[in-house]
């Protein structure tokens, strides 16, 4: 009985380690699609190649941005930016990235109800990394987010954002300031399988303005 209860202890303990490490999850242990996503020069480009990923895929890389935020960031933010982004990870969690990729408007609605907590604690570059752009690495930090933006490559950004097709559907889609998301009826062609929004779930409907 006794060796028993042991082996149940250990096999618990076991499990328990087991589990921590499966959470930690590094930009290595994840798919070479996935890789490639995150070293993507420009932000179009890495929007296209993340819609390019399986849902198993896209819901991994998400996991694991957020969860790297609530353990590696707890000392640089402060516990309402952990409780939102906490938020996002268990709403993610819930329903799924295959369920929030058929039925938008579930990110859309969250978005609507807690986006004045989202503005009111995080800048809007901050926003746009921890709702929308897939971009990760080992050291990502939400501290950073201006530093990211400006290095995935601003003209060719700029120049994306003159084309026909839709390329926002909030104005955190539109790094720099001033500009804004405008969704204006007929000002550009929608797209149809997602891109912006929470987590890229949302379809785009508005083409950023962009001011020098």
């Amino acid at each position: 009985m006794k060796n028993s209860f042991s082996f149940i202890i250990c096999l618990l303990l076991f499990t328990s380690c087991s589990k921590v490490k499966f959470d930690i999850i590094n930009i290595e242990n994840l798919s070479v699609a996935t890789q490639k996503v995150i070293a993507s020069s420009n932000i179009p480009e890495m929007k296209e190649r993340y819609l390019d990923l399986t849902m198993n895929e896209k819901e991994l890389l998400w996991k694991a941005k957020l969860k790297h935020i609530i353990t590696d960031e707890k000392k640089d933010l402060n516990a309402k930016q952990i409780e939102i982004v906490q938020k996002v990870l268990d709403f993610i969690s819930l329903h799924g990235m295959e369920k929030l990729f058929r039925n938008p408007e579930l990110g859309e609605s969250f978005i609507d109800h807690y986006s004045p907590e989202i503005e009111e604690n995080f800048s809007r570059s901050q926003q746009f990394l921890l709702i929308e752009l897939p971009y990760f690495s080992n050291d990502f930090s939400l501290l950073d987010s201006e530093k990211i933006l400006a290095k995935l490559n601003p003209k060719t950004l700029a120049v994306s954002m003159l084309a026909a097709t839709c390329n926002c559907l909030y104005n955190i889609s539109c790094p720099g300031s001033g500009n804004n998301c405008n969704k204006t009826a007929g000002f550009c062609e929608p797209t149809k399988d997602g891109g912006c929004g929470l987590t890229g779930t949302s379809n785009c409907k508005g083409r950023c303005e962009v001011f020098p």
